[in-house]
């Protein structure tokens, strides 16, 4: 099954649980030097609350409640 997903998207978004891995995320950015997509998505008991699309490292609140007590994903 996966292998057939793969032949018609042959990509993997890269990744990151916040807050944890916020420090790789900033590399990314730095290494960037410019604008990155990126998609956060809360934990699973929000439900699809608080998915937010981003393109700056600033527009990231690590101190969002959400984000801290309960994780979020981070994909590029």
């Amino acid at each position: 099954f996966f292998h057939h997903i793969l032949q018609h998207f042959p990509f993997w978004p890269r990744g990151y649980i916040l807050p944890d891995e916020y420090d790789k995320i900033a590399e990314m950015y730095k290494e960037a030097g410019g604008p990155v997509p990126l998609i956060i998505k809360p934990s699973l008991s929000a439900m699809g609350s608080g998915i937010r699309c981003v393109t700056r490292l600033s527009d990231i609140d690590k101190d969002d409640p959400r984000i801290v007590k309960e994780k979020a994903l981070v994909q590029q």
